[in-house]
């Protein structure tokens, strides 16, 4: 055996061994990633938002619901939240060092007419909704103002149930809309 087939030989182990490695290290990260549990710090520190008991968030937000309005699910980050109730979303923005000050904004059931949804991929990719809605509050006006607003959720958390809601409802407005 030559120097040459040697060399070559060794290349192809080295070639080999960093390959798993670098296999290996992917695999690592996306179990961790798709493994986190509900609430998981390095989630909210990708910008993920993980469910929440609706108990525990119905005590929390009462003093934001109206009559007869009942959180149907709820998500946190590290600070803010996603509120989804029988007539709005909410989401409540933690503000400041303290995360005391806090601002709300809320979309109507009512006003959705349409949802965009893109599954989680490999390794570090979300699953991400895209909700578009009407800000105009008269829904048959001459001129329509529309907004969307972006969701991301760590491809563990399964959001199949809330994407059929919105999709239910942006149907179901589009035809009150249009009729």
């Amino acid at each position: 055996m030559g120097l040459l087939e040697s060399l070559n030989k060794v290349a192809d182990k080295a070639a080999k061994v960093a390959s798993d490695k670098v296999s290996d290290t992917t695999r690592k990260v996306d179990n961790a990633v798709s493994g986190a549990d509900s609430g998981s710090f390095l989630q909210g520190l990708l910008g993920n938002a993980t469910a929440q008991n609706n108990a525990a968030a119905t005590e929390k937000w009462a003093h934001m619901l109206v009559e007869n309005e009942q959180i149907i699910s709820s998500y946190k980050l590290i600070r803010d939240e996603i509120i989804v109730t029988n007539n709005r979303l909410l989401f409540i923005d933690a503000q400041g060092v303290t995360g005391q000050k806090k601002a709300i904004t809320q979309i109507f059931l009512d006003s959705i007419v349409d949802v965009q949804y893109t599954a989680a991929g490999f390794g570090f990719d979300d699953t991400n909704m895209y909700i578009t809605y009407l800000t105009n509050p008269y829904y048959k006006a001459l001129t329509t103002t529309l907004s969307k607003y972006e969701f991301s959720f760590p491809k563990k958390l399964d959001v199949s149930d809330l994407y059929r809601f919105l999709v239910q409802l942006s149907i179901e407005n589009r035809q009150k809309i249009n009729a």
